[in-house]
């Protein structure tokens, strides 16, 4: 048998799944679910709302592969059950951009600037995605550019509150958080 490096125990470390996990991923996704549907303001143009939290969280604790798929999920049910707008497969990609964030935080230390300034680059990339969207659903480059200082306005609001929500819930949970790991 060849040795193994470090990037194989690291890979099968973070494909490893128990049932707290799964568990706590599922309770993640639904509450990402029930946040985006009902506790969310906006119209065509912006949304405010902190689903990418606990899509964030499930990238944290399941990695950034079990991240991505619990935001995937959570995404497909809202878009399918809940949303009043046809699905697009781009605007999925950003909740899938934000449980592979948290992923990035897998097996870590978190400090706070670190994570603020995931969370700031995700925030861009989620703005950055979903304006290309908006361009394809509207056709309109100056529709998309007089909403985007709302939308930046928006995750300029987030982006702190994210941050600090996040991590005050890691400072709080960490042991409940290193369990399920």
């Amino acid at each position: 048998y060849a040795s193994r490096g470090l990037g194989d125990v690291y890979k099968r470390q973070m494909l490893k799944i128990n049932t707290k996990k799964l568990v706590f991923l599922a309770i993640m996704m639904a509450l990402g679910i029930v946040l985006k549907s009902f506790l969310s303001i906006g119209n065509n143009s912006f949304r405010i709302s902190l689903w990418n939290i606990p899509i964030f969280f499930a990238g944290i604790v399941g990695g950034p592969i079990y991240g991505g798929i619990c935001a995937l999920g959570a995404d497909l049910i809202y878009g399918f059950c809940f949303s009043s707008y046809p699905f697009s497969a781009i605007m999925t990609l950003t909740c899938v951009v934000w449980g592979i964030s948290g992923g990035l935080f897998f097996k870590k230390n978190i400090k706070f600037i670190p994570l603020g300034i995931t969370v700031l680059i995700t925030c861009l990339l989620e703005t950055t995605i979903n304006s290309i969207y908006l361009y394809t659903y509207f056709e309109s480059v100056e529709r998309v550019l007089a909403g985007l200082p709302l939308r930046l306005l928006v995750q300029l609001v987030r982006w702190p509150l994210s941050t600090t929500i996040i991590y005050t819930c890691l400072l709080y949970t960490s042991d409940a958080a290193d369990e399920a790991r």
